[in-house]
């Protein structure tokens, strides 16, 4: 079963909803994002999502057009937020002896791009 499936699964159980909070990586930066998700593990989150910076997020809303904008100029690309997703990872599965489960909210376009 998936980390997600997982967490459906025993929030179903227990007749409880699933808190998802949402956070575009490295806005403002990869350290902030780093704490922030370990703080969002520590408040009860179910699960996150990350989000990738693109740059033309039309679908978004302004505050996700501006996040994603402000890791543009600054570099930040999807090997990025990867790299946040790989250390959370290590430090997470350390101190929670489990595999909390991350999603990410790319434009359906960068996946489609990367495979040209």
């Amino acid at each position: 079963m998936s980390r997600i499936a997982g967490c459906f699964k025993e929030a179903a159980a227990a007749n409880r909803k699933v808190l998802v909070p949402y956070l575009m990586g490295c806005d403002p930066t990869m350290e902030l994002s780093l704490e922030l998700m370990h703080a969002m593990v520590e408040a009860g989150a179910d699960m996150i999502e990350l989000g990738m910076p693109f740059s033309d997020p039309m679908a978004d809303g302004p505050v996700i057009q501006a996040a994603s904008e402000r890791v543009l100029a600054e570099g930040i690309r999807m090997p990025h937020i990867f790299e946040l997703a790989k250390k959370f990872r290590e430090k997470n599965d350390i101190v929670c002896r489990e595999q909390f489960p991350l999603t990410c909210m790319p434009a359906a376009i960068l996946p489609e791009q990367k495979q040209k």
